[in-house]
């Protein structure tokens, strides 16, 4: 039996996802809907996401990033020093290849002109080996719902400069950004279907 987790959670999903690709997780843990706050991954800036983030992380609340949620809470540690835990999924902490840009650009325009759930059934090989057609038709529709912020996230991802940095520094291993330790073992099983879920 799952025990509730009462806290509030601040989300940051990754590229074309929605708050769904947190849902498995969260409802096996007893999240109520009324607990999650998600912050949309709609500008290009790094920095913009540190007021939201201010306001929406108060005293307990447990931040989780995904993908590229992951890569933006990283670059904003310091928004978020009253967070009781911080959760990096799938996190790449470094710079985006300088060639990979005209990839995500193609993809974009590809997406934009409205082939969103035709992209992700064409790439669905590159992001898991997993031939389950229900998760593939849930990923597809998150893509389809978030196709209009692929703008943003495409110029997001590909300027991003590492976090590493942040992660490594003294002031946040000495923090209590680490206090997430019995979450960790709450999410062992229901991590797997997050980490299949990958997007971005």
């Amino acid at each position: 039996m799952t025990h509730p987790i009462v806290d509030h959670w601040v989300l940051l999903p990754g590229t074309l996802c929605t708050p769904d690709v947190f849902a498995p997780v969260l409802d096996y843990l007893g999240v109520s809907v009324a607990n999650r706050i998600v912050i949309e991954l709609n500008s290009t800036h790094l920095q913009d996401y540190e007021g939201p983030l201010r306001t929406a992380v108060t005293d307990g609340a447990i931040v989780c990033g995904f993908s590229l949620g992951a890569m933006v809470a990283a670059h904003n540690l310091h928004a978020m020093a009253r967070a009781k835990a911080i959760v990096l999924l799938a996190c790449n902490l470094f710079p985006d290849p300088a060639g990979n840009r005209a990839n995500r650009e193609a993809a974009r325009d590809h997406i934009l002109a409205g082939g969103a759930r035709d992209w992700v059934i064409e790439n669905w090989h590159l992001m898991l080996s997993d031939t389950n057609s229900e998760r593939l038709d849930r990923v597809a529709s998150m893509a389809e719902s978030t196709s209009h912020l692929i703008a943003a996230q495409t110029e997001l991802a590909a300027s991003r400069a590492g976090a590493a940095e942040h992660l490594t520094a003294p002031r946040v291993l000495s923090s209590r950004f680490l206090r997430g330790s019995v979450i960790s073992r709450c999410w062992k099983r229901p991590i797997k279907w997050l980490l299949q879920s990958r997007t971005a």
